[in-house]
């Protein structure tokens, strides 16, 4: 089963894909090439699954705005 991501946590996503970055570039600067490697598959795998929210975005029915009845004040 995929794994389901709630579209109201895209802003997540590009949060942990700035973090990704940083952790490639600290990679990257001490030669460790191994993380270099997984790291550069998981900022992959992260943008395959922004790319999912985006078309779900896309998909998604406009909302419906109702009025809402105002209250009224307490006497």
């Amino acid at each position: 089963m995929p794994l389901q991501v709630d579209t109201a946590q895209v802003d997540r996503l590009t949060e942990i894909q700035d973090n990704l970055s940083a952790r490639v570039d600290e990679a990257k600067a001490n030669s460790w090439l191994g993380d270099v490697d997984q790291l550069l598959v998981t900022l992959g795998h992260l943008d395959s699954k922004k790319q999912q929210v985006q078309r779900m975005l896309e998909t998604l029915p406009t909302p419906l705005l109702t009025a809402v009845p105002a209250s009224d004040p307490a006497p």
